[in-house]
This record gives structure tokens, C-alpha cells and sequence, in this order.
């Protein structure tokens, strides 16, 4: 290897800390733009935590007083739990200086290189947020990227805007949950299970019912696969 291919990579990181490429739009040099985004995403981080952190306090505000410094330390210091803040600052910071740095490499600004830093900053900061938020961001994000692909469908004419789409798209989804529910419920997640059993109010013969049909199907697919499923 030529020391002209050693010296590229340094020169790349010495241009990332002292300039900013023709497709940046940010002020200051890259790296510049890259610590102010780490400070922006973990104050916004710890400010929700701490938002949340006081609206639950404010549920048991007697007892909350009475231990007035557990009380503090668990608001202001998030109980010693800052994986929310770390998580935000991750995915935001990263994906904006993995943007930078395929800009410099590629001397382009696409889709592609979005689509590359948004999931590096997305796949690294999820590893550390506390799994019990996963559903949530999944159902969140889950629903927003569907709603980016139609509209994408939309503004590229391949189909028009239509009401009766939004029904069809719930309609699947409800049939799903349902199918799920009643013959394969180990697949649903916990909460919407909860969820749908308050919905489908059976009575004591119909849980018995759904039991034995759960117990029946479940046999049926350990035979079909040869092995039980998790």
C-alpha cells in the first residue's frame, strides 16, 4: 500500500475536524456540527427524562415529599438510569457525522448516504436503550415508515391519496393481531395481547375455548416444524 493510501483516511479526519464539504449546510467545521449535536440530543434526552421522571412523581406527591432527597436524586439524576439520553445523543450525533463522513468520501450528497448514517446512528443507539422502550419505538417508528412508503407511493404517482386506504391498511392489521391472538398468541406481544383480550370480552366458555384451540393449534405446528418454537 502507497503512503498516499495511509495519508487518505488522516486527511479525511484532519478536513472533518477543520472544514465542512460543499453539501454541508451546518455551521462550522464538521466535527463542530458533530459536538453540538451531542450536547443538543443529551439535553433533550435528560429533559424528557426528567419530564417524565416529575409526572410520575406527581402520582404519589405525598410520599414523594416525605422522601424529598431519594425523591430529587431519582428526578435530577434519573435514578442512576441515563440509557434514554444515551440512546438519543447516540442515534442523532452519529448519524450526523456518519453523514459528514460519506460526504467527504463519496463527494455526494444522496439518499444513500441518509440512508446509511440513519441506520449506523439508529442500530448503535437502540443497543442502548432499555429494552423495555423497545416496543415502543418499534410501534412508534414502525408506523411512521409506513406512512413515509405510502406517501412516497403518492408523490411519485403510483397511487392517489385515498381514505379507504388508511381502513385497509388497519383492517390487515386487525386481522393479523386477531389470527395471533386466537391460534398463536406466543407471537403477539404482551401488551397488545392484554390489549385485544380486553377488546374481545369472552365469556368463561369462550376462554375455555380459545385455550383448547391455542393448545390444539400449537400442537399442529410443533408436528409441522418438527421442533417447538419459542
Amino acid at each position: 500500500m502507497s503512503n498516499q493510501d495511509h495519508e487518505k483516511p488522516q486527511h479525511i479526519l484532519h478536513t472533518l475536524m477543520k472544514s465542512k464539504t460543499q453539501f454541508c449546510k451546518h455551521e462550522g467545521s464538521c466535527f463542530e456540527s458533530f459536538l453540538k449535536e451531542v450536547k443538543r440530543s443529551f439535553l433533550i434526552g435528560y429533559g424528557l427524562r426528567v419530564s417524565l421522571n416529575t409526572l410520575f412523581t406527581l402520582f404519589s406527591l405525598k410520599k414523594s415529599l416525605q422522601q424529598l432527597p431519594k425523591t430529587l436524586y431519582k428526578i435530577l439524576l434519573c435514578d442512576g438510569d441515563f440509557r434514554l439520553p444515551l440512546f438519543i445523543t447516540l442515534m442523532n450525533s452519529l448519524m450526523k457525522l456518519a453523514q459528514c463522513l460519506l460526504r467527504r468520501i463519496r463527494q455526494k450528497e444522496d439518499g444513500f448516504n441518509s440512508f446509511v448514517s440513519g441506520f449506523l446512528g439508529a442500530f448503535i443507539g437502540m443497543m442502548f436503550e432499555n429494552k423495555k422502550n423497545w416496543y415502543t419505538w418499534r410501534m412508534y417508528l414502525g408506523g411512521r415508515a409506513l406512512e413515509m412508503l405510502y406517501n412516497s407511493l403518492i408523490n411519485r404517482g403510483y397511487i392517489n391519496k385515498n381514505a379507504i386506504h388508511f381502513s385497509f391498511a388497519f383492517a390487515i392489521g386487525s386481522t393479523l393481531i386477531a389470527k395471533g391472538y386466537f391460534h398463536e398468541p406466543r407471537i403477539v406481544e404482551n401488551e397488545v395481547f392484554k390489549l385485544y383480550k380486553k377488546f374481545a370480552n369472552l365469556s368463561n366458555g369462550e376462554v375455555i375455548w380459545h385455550y383448547c384451540q391455542v393448545s390444539c393449534d400449537e400442537k399442529k405446528l410443533e408436528q409441522s416444524l418438527g421442533f417447538t418454537p419459542e
